[in-house]
């Protein structure tokens, strides 16, 4: 009488995963939040002086350049580097065939729920976003990302993200209604960066949890 096959079981093959410590993912993130600020500085001083329009464009200018400054020299381009970039792109445009400033302040409230619907839509292709967000703090094998705990921590991790992104548009457009134009740009850049911070090192210490049924997580740093 022939033995049933048995299902492979996940857990029963345990290796060693080395993963950086959250100091490290914020020294690799630091330039990151630098490019996310310097178009907020660029635009407040540039606003004070030459008004809204020009404001936008110095805005828009330097995200522009960091993405060419970094394909010049060849590196990765981070994701949120790119979105950052597109969503100022989009600004512009609405302001520019609109003239309503007011769009222009919205608009991260429509990005913010845009990239949450996202983050959603990837999980039901079965393409969760998360996965490409993360190689821009952790480099991981092929074979383990294609590894299936690890995309059902990635699919989780995605919903968690839209979740906290539509959490987030919603307060950012109370901010928006109540907040003048320059403390409004000020209190929504600061509010994303720490939401993004916060959330990035949530994402960490649960995948690390995550993964450690599967593999000794050594932590360097």
């Amino acid at each position: 009488m022939s033995t049933p096959l048995r299902h492979h079981d996940e857990s029963a093959s345990v290796d060693s995963l080395t993963l950086p410590s959250l100091r490290q993912v914020a020294w690799r993130g630091a330039p990151q939040a630098v490019d996310a600020l310097i178009p907020l500085g660029l635009f407040l001083v540039v606003n004070a002086f030459a008004g809204i329009a020009p404001a936008m464009l110095a805005g828009l200018a330097w995200s522009a350049f960091a993405v060419v400054r970094r394909a010049a020299r060849k590196r990765r381009v981070p994701a949120i580097v790119v979105v950052t970039a597109c969503l100022l792109s989009l600004r512009l445009t609405l302001v520019l065939s609109t003239g309503s400033a007011f769009l222009y302040f919205l608009q991260p409230t429509i990005g913010t729920a845009l990239v949450a619907l996202a983050f959603l839509a990837s999980v039901v292709v079965r393409r969760p976003l998360v996965r490409r967000f993360a190689a821009d703090f952790l480099t991981l094998p092929g074979h383990l990302v294609r590894a299936p705990h690890v995309h059902r921590f990635f699919v989780r991790s995605s919903i968690m993200w839209a979740v906290v992104g539509t959490l987030n548009a919603a307060l950012t457009y109370l901010l928006l209604v109540t907040l003048s134009s320059a403390t409004f740009a000020i209190t929504q850049t600061t509010l994303s960066i720490t939401v993004t911070v916060v959330t990035v090192g949530v994402s960490m210490l649960w995948f690390r949890r995550a993964m450690s049924r599967y593999h000794t997580i050594v932590v360097t740093g």
